[in-house]
């Protein structure tokens, strides 16, 4: 005979299972997402403008070279004659060099055979009579007049005097330059020293004194002394003005005095 065993239900332990909790979402600040996408926008248009840029620039340049050919000039050698000089500004006119001929090229030339020396003279200038003076005066003028008096304010009577020589001569000769103490009816002032035909002269003004009556009133004069005589050359004006415009004139004709045998 089997014992009866009484069966109990093994209740079993209820094990509760763990339900996963699902994690908090952590919400994302706005402005900083903003900021982000307008960063990304704005890289975008960056590449996007340089494309572009860079693509119109390759267009631009492509363009230029077919529409602007490369042009190698070429250069053909001028014969120029050794007598004339061609401008590079203007090839089709030239210059002819003439040769300077002097200023007293076309000047007369005066000789006086008893005083011994020649002088030349401008060509439109006179060879005035001595209006009896003695022969050791000549006198030329760039007027055809009969005295200094005559000659208007804008004449030259020029004076070459050959004779003795004065003591004021001797000092304008043996001083330098610069105003002398000469007494006289005129101030005498010294210019500078020169050689006129290899002989040493000197080249002075001498205007007349305030008050003093003379028909000469500025004079440039030549000063020079040979075998103890004395040649002086002087041009005779109204005022400064004349004299200085025609310095160069007066300059050259000293300069032609020749002394002769």
């Amino acid at each position: 005979m089997e014992p009866n065993i009484t069966t109990q239900p093994i209740q079993q332990s209820q094990v509760e299972t763990p339900v996963p909790q699902p994690i908090p979402e952590v919400p994302s600040k706005p402005g900083k997402s903003k900021f982000l996408l307008i960063t990304l926008a704005f890289i975008i248009l960056i590449l996007v403008g340089a494309s572009g840029y860079y693509i119109g620039s390759r267009k631009v340049t492509k363009q230029e070279i077919v529409a602007k050919p490369t042009v190698i000039p070429t250069t053909t050698p001028t014969t120029v004659p050794t007598s004339t000089v061609t401008s590079s500004l203007t090839p089709t006119q030239s210059t002819t060099i003439v040769p300077t001929t002097g200023l007293t090229a076309n000047w007369k030339t005066y000789t006086n055979q008893k005083q011994k020396y020649s002088i030349k003279y401008p060509q439109d200038w006179f060879n005035l009579e001595n209006f009896g003076a003695p022969d050791n005066y000549k006198y030329f003028s760039n007027k055809n007049t009969g005295s200094a008096m005559e000659m208007g304010p804008d004449g030259i009577f020029l004076t070459i005097k050959v004779g003795i020589i004065p003591a004021y001569y001797e000092k304008i000769l043996s001083s330098g330059p610069g105003l002398l103490p000469i007494q006289g009816t005129e101030t005498i002032t010294k210019l500078s020293d020169l050689v006129i035909d290899g002989v040493k002269a000197s080249k002075y003004i001498a205007e007349t004194a305030t008050g003093a009556q003379t028909e000469y009133s500025y004079n440039v004069g030549y000063a020079i002394i040979k075998n103890d005589t004395l040649y002086t050359i002087e041009f005779l004006t109204f005022g400064k003005s004349i004299a200085d415009k025609n310095m160069q004139i007066y300059d050259e004709m000293a300069k032609s005095f020749k002394f002769i045998n």
